[in-house]
């Protein structure tokens, strides 16, 4: 099955069934490791790039194959110029693939830009999964669009209605024990039973205040 990226496949044009095998993993795992190629014209440069890779593999295997032969042969001389020279050649078209593609980023850099599309990823997901906070409809034309929130202008606000994780208020408390309120109106202003203050009396104010 072909890899596809934004309407991108992965072919392998020119490769064999084997190499395109591994030229697929190749190209994902380029993917997975460098986020910043996410365009159309990465795609096409690092499909390149990865059939280079498979014809360097391709031409260290003739040399080993030329080398043993020789050597089987009896014969001394150097593996010829020729072959050398694809090898050479096929490595700078590598390096400059690699260049255009800013595989020699620094990858602190690039682990930098991958947290942040790891944000956005987690953005869209919460947007999608909790439409109704985000969801505007013009009144003019009702066109319906999202907001994006700005968390770094929201103030902090800490809810008088717990202490620790625990349903409950001081203040109110306060209010009970001097005999202005009573159990019930605690338990009203909550949203509890009376049975739940008396809870609160002996797990939670009794501990602090050392009352019985």
């Amino acid at each position: 099955m072909a890899i596809s990226n934004h309407g991108y496949k992965y072919i392998g044009k020119g490769l064999s069934t084997g190499e395109v095998r591994v030229g697929k993993r190749k190209f994902q795992d380029y993917l997975d490791t460098y986020p910043h190629l996410n365009k159309m014209t990465y795609y096409s440069l690092l499909e390149e790039l990865v059939f280079h890779e498979a014809l360097n593999d391709r031409i260290k295997l003739k040399i080993e194959q030329l080398s043993k032969a020789r050597k089987e042969a009896d014969q001394s001389e150097a593996i010829g110029s020729k072959t050398q020279k694809e090898l050479n050649d096929n490595m700078d078209t590598q390096f400059k693939l690699k260049e255009k593609l800013g595989l020699f980023e620094n990858k602190q850099i690039l682990d930098a830009y991958k947290d942040f599309e790891e944000l956005r990823e987690d953005f869209k997901e919460y947007r999608r999964k909790n439409p109704n906070q985000f969801q505007v409809t013009c009144p003019s034309c009702a066109f319906i669009f999202f907001l994006k929130r700005r968390t770094d202008q929201y103030e902090e606000f800490s809810a008088p209605w717990f202490k620790d994780k625990v349903l409950c208020n001081p203040e109110l408390w306060k209010l009970y024990k001097a005999g202005k309120i009573t159990r019930e109106d605690i338990a009203n202003v909550l949203g509890t039973s009376p049975d739940y203050i008396e809870w609160l009396q002996e797990k939670i104010f009794a501990e602090q205040k050392g009352e019985k």
